[in-house]
């Protein structure tokens, strides 16, 4: 077939073949290609026999392919391109499948462009059909081409691809929040009122369910757009279910709105009723087949939660509720219509109508933008007529008389200068967040490229380590099942059953395989997770593929779920069930973890890796034992609450009492092993996690109640000082065991102090969503097995996580920020751990990066990508002394730039950012800091430094600046204490003595006749700014202000001549240090800060070192904030001055030099300046040197 088919194929696409590989041993028709004229490779190419699986091995006893009968294609592809040397392209074909697969491709193990070329000659159009072919596979589509900046026809189209996906999805994110979501949840608010009258509840928590359960129903949207765009529901093959896909119900509503966009609103307003449910009741019953499965639509069970129709009585999770509401309300047609017809369609650029959406050239992480930016709003209705203007950050929704009273400029609704202005009329349906903002300002959606890197950098080296110590028992195991396989065929005349035998021979090997675990506290969409998946997987296919006989491992999945589909009358073609894919199913249930504060995060996560891993046939993975809702911050230790709760012989976790949590310990390591590719299997998950769940939840409750001591609970401070906690007193108390086991029926039995206690304890649990990780994940933290004697039993004393990675939230906490009392402080404050996030400006990633350092096992590794001033800003000094000290570094990237939108990290928020790699044990080795101009990991420079130099060179803060090499050296000369000391030494650092705020606002006044304050944009380098252009003037009530400060204060430091500076001054400005000499008699606002130069130093001397390029440079280095800070000011080096030559003496060559210099005299000059400043014998000025030890007194000491 090869001779016949394939090379003259090949031939007539203008290759020429070479019968090699690169860098890896070639089969029987495994070749490179290049042009005729050329022998540069372009792409290599592994041929097959007729119509061969090229998802897997050949059956041993029905080969197709002698040659290469082992060998799994799709696997040795992914192989093949991870090797040095490879080309970009690689080409494999069976003669009727070719595929088409790229190196920079992400997941390449199941993204790769594929042609029927059998079906391709059968279709309606084989012409068309075959000119993709010949597009995509001829030679000269593989060829760098001048004309496209040096790049092929393929890579090209790649980029280009990427590019349309990309601004598809801002497209489609802006519908969401535009019209899709509005138009829906309008539909349910009507439902409701039809329901319960024109008055019906629709406060903030009737309209947080309705927000919830429209948010569950864009996600099934989403999901069966997505499925029936890819095949993975029988649409193409089932008459009955194509009857109520949503490609006949939005191909019904598109062929009534017609193609023209203006036109769509009022054409669909007329088609569809606002009162009818049709679309809907259509909707329901897709829902319910593709949950329960429908045979005669032929549609398996899929179920998993998602599209659950009829949750239990007692199930009250986000899911069941959210189900239950669509259950209850409906969306009348024209809403419906309105909202799918804008998810469902697009603006075609070459003819400007509207198309159906391609859902399959979007991604899976793509999903994740569109909808993770909606997960921080809520649903509001307009009680009076608003508008929306433009805000501080983003666009604002307020009262339309507000903002005709305020003369705020009102938006438009739509282009040109006749478009309405953009206002909300009475009961219109809009989001907006805490801060009336209606567009998203704090969800930064990792872009694609870092989390790739991050994932890459932590997962690879925990991977590659784990599977060359599993390599050589594996082998051992694979001789022993060859040789058992072998025995029973030839000696026992049996057929062996292959998938029983490997669980037997390697069942332990494979669980130690599987057993790595990767966790991202702060999850939203799942974004890290889908990464970790797609990576972990790759890597498998290309290690197993090393050893056949763990094919049998998929051919056990393969063959249970073809099983369940006879039993349900349902028709599924085995070739889709590929071993990549049932792989990567297996890697979703075991390895990955995830929590979010936002139940709708975590079921955002849950679509996204559903859709990430669906295999044909087997229903949607049981999750919810890894992805789990609450706050990762708040939450405590088993061995912490033991030790407080333990006295003499009483322990609530000792002994037999433990027996639950071990219980439970198993029960979830079960519901991981089990492979949910059958619905029985999906129900014993279910089942067993909700065991496992009654099992912990006595304990949990122990740790509820320990934790609402900062919750409502608090000691007074006369318990505190006595050491007497209620909390603690009571879990000693023996009346509370009841309650613990079983709250419902033991709270009536508590006397009423103790009952008030439990309230507040379940209550503060709910509301802060207490997360206590070991018992949340106690397979990851305890273990039957475990060798290591603790104080709890079978509590492990390295237990954690293998990889703990994201993007944790950058909130400030502080009521401003969070318009709220920060119920949390005391908490995180009282924390041990926590110490190293303490101090100024609170932020939550300070916190979120302790805990990620506290939830790995010992050599563990972890990244976050930050804010930047993690590298050297004060507040973050103690975490960042701590993570240096105690931990490994292995890099650090830096990207400070911030201002322009299209080359910054993050394209919605002016954020200078980092990312770090840590693994988790003590810091031996150097590492290596990059640092980029823009957004990608090109045109950086980088050095190497260790925790030894970075404290030299800023024993202080232990800042890591971002420097060249060489830069480095001289930074280390800067920091030689016996030559250096620093800025302090001359002046003492002040921000100036009137800040603008509510405390001062006494003695602040808009007349210009009272003194004037100096703000920053007075402040030009050397020179004063009379007329500033930014900000408004403001005057001080001196006499006032005077009279109420103390004399000694910074109020009557207008007494001195002093040198004032800008203190607001951006990472990326055109200088940092900007300041001059400010006359006496003058008062500053906080905006400018002032050095008060100390005897004998002359204050222009100072001025001018403050001034200098070199004081510029080096600030610039370690300083990541947007602020002059008085601490940077003070620590940057001045060189040891010793004032030995007498004042009068050095006044006098002051003025000889000043006269040279007015003179032009420029030898005679320079001469004077060698005579005064001579060198020692090693070039170092003398005037530098310490002076000589003071002469003893006469007379001995």
């Amino acid at each position: 077939m090869r001779a016949e088919l394939i090379e003259p194929a090949l031939h007539a696409l203008g290759f020429a073949l070479t019968p090699s590989l690169p860098a890896i041993e070639a089969g029987p028709g495994d070749f490179t290609l290049a042009l005729a004229e050329d022998d540069r490779p372009l792409a290599c190419l592994m041929s097959y026999a007729w119509d061969r699986n090229l998802d897997g091995r050949e059956d041993e006893q029905q080969p197709r392919d002698d040659e290469t009968g082992q060998r799994n294609p799709g696997a040795f592809v992914v192989n093949l391109l991870e090797q040095p040397g490879a080309p970009a392209w690689a080409i494999v074909t069976n003669g009727k499948i070719w595929r088409l697969y790229a190196a920079r491709a992400h997941s390449r193990a199941t993204n790769y462009y594929e042609i029927d070329l059998e079906e391709a000659i059968a279709s309606r159009d084989p012409d068309l059909a075959f000119r993709y072919f010949w597009l995509f596979f001829r030679a000269r589509a593989f060829v760098a081409d001048p004309r496209r900046d040096g790049r092929s026809f393929l890579d090209e189209l790649f980029q280009e691809s990427a590019q349309f996906a990309h601004e598809l999805g801002e497209r489609l994110k802006e519908r969401v929040f535009e019209q899709i979501f509005p138009h829906f949840a309008e539909g349910f608010i009507r439902s409701i009122r039809a329901h319960e009258g024109a008055h019906a509840d629709l406060g903030p928590a009737r309209l947080d369910t309705v927000f919830r359960g429209t948010l569950t129903f864009l996600y099934r949207l989403l999901f069966l757009l997505y499925a029936e765009s890819r095949d993975l529901l029988p649409l193409r093959s089932a008459r009955d279910y194509q009857a109520v896909s949503l490609t006949s119900l939005k191909t019904e509503i598109a062929r009534k709105a017609g193609t023209i966009l203006d036109e769509v609103p009022t054409t669909l307003k007329q088609s569809y009723s606002d009162q009818e449910t049709r679309l809907y009741d259509q909707l329901r019953t897709l829902f319910t087949v593709v949950d329960r499965g429908d045979p005669v639509r032929n549609v398996p069970l899929y179920n998993g939660g998602l599209f659950l129709s009829a949750p239990d009585a007692a199930d009250h999770s986000p899911e069941a509720e959210s189900a239950r509401f669509l259950a209850q309300y409906t969306i009348p047609d024209q809403f419906l219509a309105l909202g799918l017809d804008r998810m469902a369609r697009d603006i075609d650029p070459k003819r400007g109508d509207l198309v159906f959406i391609d859902y399959k050239s979007l991604g899976v992480r793509q999903f994740g933008s569109i909808y993770e930016g909606l997960l921080e709003f809520k649903l509001q209705i307009a009680t009076t007529r608003m508008a929306v203007v433009r805000g501080k950050k983003t666009e604002e929704v307020v009262p339309y008389a507000e903002a005709q009273a305020s003369k705020r400029s009102i938006l438009k609704r739509g282009r040109g200068r006749s478009a309405p202005d953009w206002v909300l009329e009475p009961g219109a349906v809009y989001l907006e967040n805490d801060k009336r903002e209606r567009k998203a300002t704090g969800s930064y959606y990792t872009p694609d490229y870092i989390v790739q890197y991050i994932v890459r950098q932590t997962v690879e080296p925990v991977l590659a380590a784990k599977c060359e110590a599993l390599r050589p028992r594996i082998r051992q195991a694979q001789q022993r099942f060859r040789d058992t396989v072998q025995r029973k065929r030839v000696v026992e005349k049996v057929a062996p059953n292959e998938p029983a035998l490997l669980n037997e021979i390697a069942g332990p090997l494979l669980n130690d395989l599987f057993s790595l675990r990767v966790c991202d506290p702060a999850m939203g969409s799942g974004h890290f997770l889908v990464e970790a998946v797609d990576y972990i997987t790759d890597y498998l296919v290309r290690f197993m593929e090393s050893f056949p006989f763990l094919s049998h491992f998929f051919a056990g999945m393969r063959r249970s779920i073809l099983a369940g589909m006879e039993q349900q009358g349902v028709i599924i073609d085995p070739a889709r069930l590929s071993d990549v894919n049932l792989l990567k199913r297996h890697v979703l249930k075991r390895c990955v973890y995830g929590v979010d504060k936002n139940p709708m995060a975590v079921e955002l996560a849950k679509v996204s890796l559903w859709l990430d891993c669906f295999t044909l046939g087997a229903p949607l993975s049981f999750l919810d034992h890894h992805l789990k809702c609450g706050n990762s911050l708040i939450g405590v230790r088993v061995l912490e609450v033991h030790e407080a709760v333990t006295y003499g012989q009483l322990s609530l976790f000792g002994g037999s009492q433990f027996a639950g949590v071990m219980l439970a310990t198993d029960l979830m390591r079960q519901v991981g092993e089990l492979e949910d590719v059958t619905a029985e299997q999906l129900r014993q998950s279910r089942a067993e996690f909700r065991a496992a769940t009654e099992a912990l939840a006595p304990y949990k409750r122990i740790l509820d109640v320990y934790t609402s001591r900062w919750f409502g609970n608090q000691p007074t401070k006369a318990m505190a000082k006595s050491g007497l906690l209620p909390t603690i007193d009571f879990l000693r108390d023996e009346q509370a065991r009841a309650w613990l086991d079983d709250p419902a029926h033991g709270l009536a039995r508590l006397p009423a102090d103790r009952r008030t206690l439990a309230e507040i304890a379940l209550r503060a649990a709910a509301e802060q969503q207490f997360f206590h990780w070991e018992l949340e994940f106690p397979e990851v933290f305890f273990s039957r097995d475990a060798q290591e004697e603790t104080a709890i039993p079978g509590l492990k004393a390295d237990g954690g996580f293998d990889v703990v990675v994201g993007n944790p939230p950058y909130d400030e906490i502080s009521e401003y920020a969070w318009g709220r009392d920060i119920v949390e402080s005391g908490y995180l404050n009282e924390q041990p751990e926590n110490q190293v996030a303490l101090g100024g400006r609170l932020n939550l990633f300070r916190f979120f990066i302790v805990r990620a350092i506290e939830l790995l096992r010992s050599h563990g590794q972890h990244s976050f990508i930050v804010p930047l001033p993690l590298l050297s800003d004060q507040f973050s000094s103690a975490l960042r002394k701590e993570l240096l000290s105690k931990y490994q570094f292995h890099e650090i990237h830096c990207f400070p730039q911030k201002d322009d939108i299209d080359n910054r990290v993050f394209r919605e928020a002016k954020l200078s950012t980092c990312l770090y790699v840590i693994e988790k044990t003590p810091q031996k080795d150097s590492f290596e800091v990059f640092f980029y101009p823009g957004r990608s990991f090109k045109e950086g420079d980088s050095f190497i430094v260790s925790q030894r130099i970075i404290a030299e060179i800023d024993p202080e803060g232990w800042a890591i600046p971002m420097v060249s090499g060489r830069a480095l050296l001289l930074i280390k000369k800067l920091s030689n204490e016996a030559i250096y000391s620093t800025f302090a030494d001359c002046g003492d650092i002040f921000p100036g003595e009137v800040m603008l705020n509510l405390q001062f606002s006494d003695y602040i006044s808009d007349e210009p006749t009272e003194t004037l304050l100096l703000r920053g944009a007075h402040i030009g380098r050397y020179e004063f700014n009379h007329e500033p252009k930014q900000g408004t003037p403001k005057y001080l009530h001196r006499k006032t202000y005077l009279h109420d400060s103390r004399s000694d204060s910074k109020a009557y430091h207008h007494r001195f001549q002093r040198i004032g500076f800008q203190r607001g001054a951006a990472v990326d400005n055109w200088r940092r240090l900007i300041g001059t000499m400010l006359p006496k008699d003058v008062f500053l606002t906080d905006t400018v800060g002032y050095i008060l130069v100390k005897e004998p130093f002359s204050i222009w001397f100072v001025l001018s070192l403050f001034q200098s390029q070199l004081f510029e440079w080096r600030f610039g280095l370690f300083s990541a904030t947007n602020h002059v800070n008085a601490y940077e000011v003070r620590s940057l080096p001045l060189r040891r001055i010793h004032f030995t030559t007498p004042s009068a003496e050095r006044a006098a060559r002051v003025r000889e030099l000043i006269a040279l210099y007015a003179a032009g005299a420029d030898e005679e000059l320079l001469a004077a300046v060698e005579r005064y400043l001579p060198r020692d014998g090693e070039g170092n000025f003398v005037a530098f040197a310490p002076p000589p030890p003071a002469p003893p007194p006469p007379g001995g000491r």
